[in-house]
């Protein structure tokens, strides 16, 4: 359905003769059906399996069983979806209705995550928050007494083998083969100059208009480096300084120590990030076109040196395919869509507002600014914002600009570059100083290219074979 739209909703046994000529529903009729699905399974499923009798036999290993909890946050995820910009005014250009949520579906959707997130703040849940607290950000070590930290989420290492996900992963899918998971994965992540990260020569990177959304700790946000909130604090001549923290744990910019251990001399220019423009880091081909590499999902110690990703690191990654992160800024959207900053849900506590701030306050960021709590549409341009930074890079953004009905609009449609000039010498770029406090000059961004995209790309098209099957099975418009 969110590649789609609405589809035949098949809910009965057929016959191997019986004719199939179900027509597509709309994408609402058919969430209206999905939600009468996961409201019985989330009737039905206990909250923790290992709590029941049956589960006991299974007791400590069933965490991949589909549960209460499960349900409740895809009942909620429908609805939210239903509710959307794109699913109630249809696609267009301009973004004009970018603002306009069906609010009744957003009641229920805040409803179903309101009833999963007060059974998690009650204690009636195997579930929490990560914490985010690390005594070494940049080598995500957490702090001494910190039993689950936001890393354990996407990957594992040196905790036997652990499938990721701790206490936040709501849904995930098996992962048997934990060596097996990272040995491609790992490697796609970082400069292969000098194959100082081995295997083939892709290497995913963050541009540099999607970094610009991680804001600073004030809690304002950047959005533009050229045009910077002139409250926020930033500053073009230090731009990594005063960060949002999860920009240190998720990004890998210019002077970041990127290897650990000894290496031959001749390599030793390869230790510190050369990110800058002209930098060793900086060719297209075998290194970073865009300024940054993203160390989120896999460490940057899965280099050549470091070899976290050999047998002895026991490194294991996954991305959990739901997480309470994601529930509490969903539950922030869906009450927002209809209340603002102050809408809630009748069955629990917390507003739209106390959502978004919860998961800021997780990551050590300043709570939602006061201006962008008085207006509706900033204020959700904020949940956004904060959706973007908190759940970058694991698979959410192209159907959220989708719903949102923003995927064929600018910016979103332009993928940017940073620019700029070291100012200080390589001797700063050592054991003592941190990298995020060097001065840089001609801080600047470039167009690396533009998608165009039309109003046909909001649905994906079908394949000729399936529209041709009967006449109440139509291909999406414009295909």
């Amino acid at each position: 359905m969110t590649f789609f739209g609405g589809l035949p909703y098949i809910d009965e046994a057929m016959g191997a003769t019986d004719e199939l000529r179900r027509a597509r529903l709309s994408y609402q009729e058919c969430a209206d059906r999905v939600a009468e699905d996961f409201r019985k399974a989330a009737d039905l499923l206990p909250i923790n399996w290992d709590d029941t009798t049956v589960g006991k036999n299974t007791q400590g290993r069933n965490q991949l069983r589909i549960n209460k909890i499960m349900a409740l946050g895809y009942l909620g995820k429908n609805y939210l979806w239903a509710g959307s910009p794109l699913m109630k005014n249809g696609p267009q250009t301009g973004g004009r209705q970018t603002y306009n949520y069906d609010e009744e579906y957003c009641k229920k959707a805040a409803q179903a995550f309101g009833e999963l997130l007060a059974l998690v703040e009650n204690g009636q849940t195997q579930y929490d928050l990560t914490d985010f607290n690390y005594s070494d950000i940049y080598n995500h070590e957490k702090a001494p007494g910190v039993n689950y930290s936001f890393s354990d989420m996407f990957y594992t290492r040196r905790q036997n083998w652990l499938q990721p996900g701790s206490v936040e992963a709501i849904f995930r899918g098996p992962s048997p083969d934990a060596n097996a998971s990272n040995w491609n994965t790992s490697k796609v992540f970082g400069p292969k100059v000098a194959n100082l990260v081995s295997h083939d020569n892709v290497i995913h990177q963050p541009t540099a208009n999607y970094v610009n959304l991680y804001g600073m700790a004030n809690g304002l946000p950047i959005l533009d480096s050229s045009k910077p909130d002139p409250e926020s604090g930033y500053d073009p001549e230090y731009p990594w300084r005063d960060r949002d923290p999860r920009f240190y744990h998720d990004i890998v910019f210019d002077g970041f120590k990127y290897v650990n251990g000894s290496m031959d001399a001749n390599l030793e220019y390869l230790r510190y990030c050369s990110l800058y423009s002209g930098g060793v880091m900086r060719a297209p081909s075998n290194a970073s076109r865009t300024g940054y590499f993203i160390q989120k999902l896999v460490p940057h110690t899965c280099n050549e040196i470091d070899q976290d990703y050999a047998w002895g690191g026991n490194l294991h990654t996954y991305i959990p395919y739901m997480r309470l992160g994601d529930v509490y800024l969903m539950y922030a959207e869906a009450c927002a869509a209809f209340g603002g900053a102050s809408g809630k849900a009748s069955n629990f506590s917390k507003t739209a507002e106390d959502a978004i701030n919860r998961i800021r306050e997780r990551a050590g960021v300043n709570k939602v600014h006061p201006k962008f709590v008085a207006d509706k549409n900033l204020f959700m341009d904020e949940i956004r914002r904060e959706r973007a930074v908190e759940l970058s890079f694991e698979g959410f953004r192209f159907n959220d600009l989708q719903r949102w009905l923003l995927l064929i609009e600018a910016p979103y449609t332009i993928k940017t570059s940073q620019e700029f000039d070291r100012v200080e010498s390589d001797d700063f770029f050592t054991e003592g100083n941190d990298p995020k406090d060097a001065k840089v000059a001609n801080f600047r961004e470039e167009i690396i290219l533009e998608r165009v995209f039309d109003v046909k790309h909001y649905w994906f098209p079908f394949p000729d074979s399936e529209i041709y099957l009967y006449a109440e099975f139509p291909q999406n418009p414009g295909w």
